[in-house]
């Protein structure tokens, strides 16, 4: 098999390479900010413990505030 037969049998398995540009790592991370609040806002009704929903509230809190101050770099 010489070099263009190699090429044409595995071509339709190779993956392009591209390079990642800034709006596809904003792209992406606007995914994981969707998706992290759809999988939290179901989950948080199950939570009975008491002192777990404290701990997760202030956990959030926190994230909120650093979101803020993010999301005040953008503007």
């Amino acid at each position: 098999m010489d070099d263009r037969q190699f090429h044409d049998a595995v071509a339709p398995h190779l993956v392009r390479q591209r390079p990642v540009t800034g709006n596809m790592v904003g792209h992406g991370l606007r995914m994981r900010v969707r998706g992290m609040r759809e999988r939290l806002e179901p989950a948080l009704s199950k939570i009975a413990d008491a002192a777990l929903r404290t701990l997760l509230r202030q956990d959030l809190l926190q994230l909120a505030r650093r979101a803020k101050a993010l999301a005040d770099q953008l503007a």
